[in-house]
């Protein structure tokens, strides 16, 4: 094991200049008082691994300054700086030391907003033959707001990254997005985004991406109840490779052209209808899709039996191609008639069926497809009393393909929920559930029958204020075409004690879950948590926590984990240390021991 380190020396020039002027003289020439504040932390992990320790040293240092004034009410000046400092030294391995400053600037008014940021991520090692790494990333945005203009945002970005032989790009990015609504009817929307990438080692390979698109929308109100949509689109993108001498030697283009109209209705009595029609055409591969979708809606109350509801949804497309090979027409239809209602404090209940249609027409009629699905489904809940509840369920699925008769489903469930209010359990929870289903393939000729028992309970036992006990037991078996499958018997439960005086608190905690299916191995989980938590003096607090899990596969592992926190006016200090084992192998340990320290002015 390596007992020293070696240290990386790092010339960060000019740091000292621009540390200077950005800490002291805002606070001499500002009229606003800055605030300066200090975290440094260190962290030494030690990992057995191969017969021998592995050391990890980390070294943290953050160093921050901001400003905040305002002046009147016409700007409001906000600034940042901060330094991040990390060294890393391994034992086994090659050190690193990251270096990172970085500003935030923000000018924001009534009806404008300007921020600007810059940061830099300069990395050294001592590898052998690998340069420092520079990652300089530049930004400005700008929100205008005007009362009676459009609203604008721009967004420019440039992100360097230098590192000798390996890499050498220079990114460019601009964002521009406009609104403006002329009162509530009119709203035009317009965007525009280039990326450019100029990659000095790789060769052919520099980028040149263009987006736009210009939005114009209507919204009108015909009646209170009738309501118009209109929505057109035109948006383009050209994306361009240019090789080392900025020549486009490959480039994609698109144009989409996309009109949508809606047509909302609701009136009496409860009747609500929606149609919308939408054509987008691709005008440079010359592609159209037009899409018709309608839904309609209508529902009668039967007071005080329940609530008729009937839906249609209706959905028409048809991609139209250069290729007529490529031509498709798709047409989908769902009906659904659902009476469902609560005629009273002891009863619910909902019969629902419903009806899915889906044809594609393809030039080639040989590779048609043609679907019909009909669901049926019942569901009833009954509450004879007020902590018991028992639950019925039906569905049954058919399945028709290209006219013919496919598969069919039928399930039933019954569930039995008691929450232990009443009859003297008042900690009681029992959940029973049988179910049973049948599947029948007709294309493979196969009918599948399954049955699944369920019981399981929880109880939580009456005990003094400290001590908590959970029992969770449950059986459950599930059998397929008259085979047992699975027989599960299981047991989980919570055990704690807790003790709590002024700012002391002392706690033991103690989970697990053991299950035993039969015919197979047995599995069983168990967490012991030992918790002490003292404060002390008003600003020190003391914590010691020790959890041990234990599992089947003999991969125990235990946790130890000890910190000190101490909190002055205007500084903390934290101590920590953490030890992580487990018992699968000989000896696999990890201990963390970490210090920070944060100051500020």
């Amino acid at each position: 094991m390596r007992m020293g380190r070696q240290s990386l020396s790092v010339p960060v020039r000019g740091f000292g200049c621009l540390i200077f002027s950005i800490l002291f003289l805002p606070g001499i020439l500002l009229a606003g008082a800055p605030g300066f504040s200090i975290d440094n932390s260190y962290e030494l992990e030690q990992e057995f691994v191969v017969n021998d320790w592995v050391v990890t040293e980390t070294f943290g240092q953050d160093y921050t300054f901001d400003w905040d004034e305002t002046f009147s009410d016409r700007l409001d000046v906000n600034l940042e700086f901060k330094l991040t400092i990390e060294d890393i030294f391994k034992s086994n391995d090659v050190d690193i030391k990251e270096v990172t400053p970085s500003l935030e600037l923000d000018l924001s008014s009534i009806i404008w907003n300007l921020g600007f940021s810059a940061e830099d991520t300069i990395e050294y090692t001592n590898e052998f033959n690998k340069e420092r790494k520079d990652a300089l990333e530049f930004s400005a945005e700008l929100d205008l707001a005007p009362v009676y203009s459009p609203t604008f945002n721009a967004t420019l970005q440039k992100l360097i990254n230098e590192q000798q032989n390996l890499e050498d790009t220079n990114e460019e990015k601009i964002d521009l997005v406009t609104t403006y609504g002329f009162g509530e009817i009119v709203t035009l929307d317009a965007s525009y985004k280039r990326e450019k990438l100029d990659d000095r080692l790789l060769n052919n390979s520099d980028k040149d991406l263009t987006r736009w698109d210009f939005t114009a929308s209507l919204n009108q109100s015909m009646t209170p109840s009738l309501k118009l949509n209109i929505d057109t689109t035109l948006e383009g993108e050209t994306e361009d490779t240019l090789n080392n001498s900025g020549q486009v030697i490959l480039s994609e283009r698109s144009r989409t052209l996309e009109s949508r109209a809606r047509l909302a209705l609701e009136t009496w009595p409860n009747i609500s209808s929606d149609l919308e029609i939408t054509d987008e055409r691709e005008l440079v591969d010359d592609t159209d899709t037009i899409k018709i979708e309608f839904d309609f809606k209508i529902s009668q109350e039967f007071l005080p039996i329940g609530t008729l509801t009937e839906r249609l949804e209706f959905g028409r497309e048809r991609v139209k191609s250069p290729i007529p090979q490529d031509d498709v027409r798709n047409l989908d239809i769902g009906f659904t008639l659902e009476f469902a209602g609560s005629p009273s404090d002891y009863l619910d209940y909902s019969v629902k069926q419903s009806l899915d249609l889906a044809d594609s027409e393809f030039a080639d009629t040989t590779i048609n497809t043609d679907t019909r699905q009909r669901d049926f489904d019942l569901s009833i809940t009954i509450t004879p009393a007020k902590d018991l509840s028992l639950d019925l369920a039906y569905n049954r699925a058919t399945e028709y393909t290209i006219g013919s008769f496919t598969s069919e489903s039928r399930s039933y469930k019954i569930e039995l929920t008691y929450e232990g209010e009443a009859f003297d359990f008042p900690n009681l929870t029992f959940n029973p559930s049988v179910e049973f289903s049948t599947d029948n393939d007709r294309v493979a000729n196969e009918t599948t029958d399954k049955q699944t028992i369920d019981l399981e309970f929880t109880y939580t036992f009456n005990l003094p204020k400290a001590f908590v006990l959970v029992l969770e037991p449950g059986y459950a078996f599930e059998r397929t075409d008259g085979v047992t499958e699975n027989v599960d018997l299981n047991l989980a439960y919570e055990m704690a004690l807790i003790f709590q005086h002024a700012d002391w608190e002392f706690s033991i905690e103690n989970d697990g879950e053991y299950t035993n299916n039969f015919g197979a191995d047995d599995d069983y989980n168990n967490d012991v948590s030992v918790q002490i938590s003292v404060g002390l003096l008003g600003n020190i607090q003391f914590d010691v926590e020790y959890q041990y899990q234990t599992s089947d596969d003999s991969d125990n592992e235990d946790t130890l984990e000890v910190s000190v926190d101490m909190e002055f006016d205007n500084s903390a200090l934290s101590v920590s240390y953490e030890n992580d084992r487990a018992f699968s192998t000989e000896k696999d340990v990890v201990r963390t021991w970490e210090v920070e320290f944060f100051m500020e002015f």
